[in-house]
């Protein structure tokens, strides 16, 4: 089988070489690490190599990178792009996504969390790690907007197996997880939620999440995820502000 194709882009030499191997070692991804962070340059370097999966770390410059991305998506539709960010905020998170990320992953995340970003974003949908998901349900949870009162429609409602599901997904669990959990098989998980998608009309586990946080449909114990005092001012000062990208997150890529 044919592998596919990532250019890592970091000023970080150890962090992409790191990356690179990682994901070599796969025997499904082919990564090239490049310390190029000009937009115009490295969308050449994609468009020579004819690749358009792109991984971009942060270096802890997030604004440069959010601008990187941007750009990037300005030179080429077709580019996809993961950001890796080093502390997650749900400011953060918002602020990739909405630069035109498809997936953004905290420098925590496991090996197989860092895979199955890449599979989905190569499949064109949205990816978030497991410490990203955590910060979207903080700052929908934090801050709803107004608007946010959305009910199911009768062709929306789950069945049981599939609200089960769903709730361990909002608490960051993966595929494997949910399995061992509910003692099912990982197809069958990924059954549940592809019949979640199709009623929902969404694409993704992230547009899952939120969605079921919207309806509430999944109700937290107050502990379950917890916030600190200076991320939840950050939240609601960001859900407020007349300019926030909060509505990336809900978009439906095309």
């Amino acid at each position: 089988m044919a592998t596919v194709d990532v250019i890592i882009s970091s000023k970080d030499t150890l962090l992409s070489s790191a990356l690179a191997q990682l994901i070599n070692s796969t025997g499904e991804f082919t990564a090239t690490p490049t310390k190029t962070r000009d937009a115009l340059q490295l969308h050449r370097e994609l468009r020579a190599a004819e690749v358009n999966l792109l991984i971009v770390a942060s270096d802890s410059e997030e604004q440069e990178t959010a601008q990187l991305i941007r750009d990037l998506s300005h030179h080429s539709l077709e580019t996809r792009a993961i950001a890796v960010v080093s502390s997650p905020s749900p400011a953060l998170a918002a602020l990739m996504y909405g630069a035109g990320a498809r997936g953004v992953v905290g420098s925590d995340a496991s090996p197989c969390e860092l895979y199955t970003a890449l599979r989905e974003v190569q499949d064109g949908h949205f990816s978030a790690s497991r410490s990203v998901l955590r910060t979207v349900c903080d700052f929908v949870r934090a801050a709803p907007p107004p608007e946010m009162s959305a009910k199911l429609s009768p062709a929306e409602k789950l069945s049981a197996r599939e609200h089960a599901v769903v709730c361990l997904l909002t608490k960051g669990m993966t595929n494997s997880e949910i399995a061992r959990e509910l003692f099912i098989a990982e197809p069958t998980v990924k059954a549940h939620l592809g019949r979640v998608m199709n009623k929902w009309k969404v694409r993704d586990r992230v547009q899952v999440v939120i969605r079921a946080l919207e309806t509430k449909i999944v109700e937290f114990p107050e502990n379950s995820i917890r916030m600190d005092p200076d991320s939840l001012r950050e939240a609601s000062a960001f859900a407020q502000h007349p300019s926030n990208t909060y509505r990336h997150l809900h978009r439906v890529p095309s």
